[in-house]
């Protein structure tokens, strides 16, 4: 079932004023070559949160900075042709790529979310729509561009040398579906033996017992305070997905075994009177045959999240597969249930990472592979945000200080990212990217 003509186009409609929002916003430097924008940024300070309001140039990754902008904005001009929007997504590359070189955040190039390796499939999405003329150069990169992806490629190789973490917002698991992806293209190809070191690494650190096996939050998220996680970005299911595919890839059984232990670990803190999983950074406890504690219900903690591996491992590992759709199911319903209780609130955050346009995309997601009717609940939350904010442009950001923020994964362009995803299927679910679909 795919999106109907009406809907696609204002939906659209929606992305491009997105679009054409972030292009006028955008500030260049004098010879039009780089680009960023301002936004508001999140205060450590919880307290202090609440009521601050700071804003500052955003980074280069592609989280919460540029490259994430220029995402957007590539995939909208794929889809409208509109010259400003690949202008500025070449300038906020080159950006990017510039800040790194010259100000390194301390992130590991292997991360997607926050290192090169985001910055790289940016550009190569980037080549992608505007191909250079005349013989390519390897790796082949957007005209312009060519110097600094393979700047980009040479450092995601070396990722392991330095430090880094195995999760997937900063590090192996959110790098293998990448690498994966990415090997393909000319240039690229020894990001294969990479993936399978990447997975290697996960190996040798996972914990087990008996069927079961896990991460020390240490290795995942750097936390050195909380025990072992659940969830999709700094937990089991993150690392579990990533393992799939690596079976997937081979067809070695280790990677399978390693997959569904990860899968038995966060079921074993699975809590069918929340119909959630336990978010283990907070306290809990086992209590009358169940759990109690704190349930999360974002693509980044909670079911939802949790969801996208699951829809992953029903079709990647079919002897489980009914076991994996129906815990799909549980997250996907985790998700509708808070898209209707944030739709209640005025202002609630629309991003991907812990808002409406995330767990739109976790339904959209249910909806292309297993039931298309889900396909239309998220056209239809899709519809309500563009509708209740889209004539101000308003947009309620992810950050603790409420406003704006220009962002792909706590900001505008992560929901016009969303919007896109509707109107064609060939854009990418960036929220959980995999060379297998």
């Amino acid at each position: 079932m795919s999106t109907s003509p009406d809907v696609r186009a204002e939906l659209l409609q929606g992305a491009a004023a997105i679009g054409r929002r972030l292009c006028a916003e955008a500030w260049f430097d004098a010879a039009g070559q780089q680009c960023n924008w301002m936004g508001r940024h999140d205060i450590q300070d919880g307290l202090l949160a609440r009521y601050s309001v700071r804003s500052a140039a955003v980074g280069p990754e592609l989280y919460g900075g540029s490259a994430g902008i220029a995402l957007f904005l590539t995939e909208l001009y794929r889809l409208t042709g509109e010259r400003d929007c690949l202008r500025t997504a070449r300038a906020a590359l080159r950006r990017s790529v510039r800040f790194m070189q010259e100000s390194p955040t301390g992130a590991s190039p292997l991360s997607f979310f926050a290192g090169h390796l985001g910055m790289l499939y940016a550009a190569c999405r980037l080549a992608d729509a505007d191909p250079p003329a005349g013989p390519a150069r390897e790796p082949a990169g957007p005209a312009g561009l060519a110097g600094e992806v393979a700047w980009l490629r040479d450092a995601v190789l070396r990722g392991l040398e330095g430090d880094h973490t195995l999760d997937v917002i900063s590090g192996n698991a959110g790098a293998i579906p990448v690498l994966l992806a990415l090997k393909k293209r000319r240039g690229l190809e020894p990001f294969g033996a990479l993936a399978l070191e990447c997975g290697e690494e996960l190996l040798r650190e996972a914990r087990w017992s008996g069927e079961m096996c896990w991460w020390e939050a240490s290795r995942l998220s750097g936390s050195h305070t909380v025990p072992p996680a659940t969830g999709f970005s700094h937990g089991a299911s993150g690392c579990g997905l990533a393992l799939l595919l690596l079976y997937a890839e081979t067809g070695e059984e280790r990677w399978l075994r390693a997959a569904r232990g990860a899968f038995a670990f966060e079921d074993s803190l699975f809590s069918p009177a929340a119909g959630n999983w336990i978010d283990t950074r907070f306290p809990y406890r086992k209590e009358g045959g169940g759990l109690r504690g704190t349930f999360q219900r974002g693509w980044c903690h909670g079911g939802p999240g949790i969801a996208i591996a699951r829809m992953f491992a029903a079709r990647l590992d079919p002897d489980r597969a009914d076991a994996h759709r129906r815990m799909a199911e549980v997250g996907v319903r985790v998700a509708l249930s808070a898209i209707a209780a944030r739709m209640a609130e005025p202002g609630g955050d629309a991003t991907l990472c812990h808002g409406i346009a995330g767990l739109s995309e976790i339904v959209l997601m249910y909806g292309e592979w297993f039931d298309g009717a889900y396909r239309a609940k998220a056209a239809a939350t899709a519809q309500a945000l563009l509708r209740r904010y889209g004539a101000k442009g308003d947009w309620p950001s992810g950050v603790n200080a409420g406003g704006p923020n220009p962002s792909l994964m706590i900001g505008t362009a992560g929901i016009g990212y969303h919007f896109l995803r509707l109107c064609d299927p060939g854009v990418p679910p960036v929220l959980a990217l995999t060379a297998t679909r």
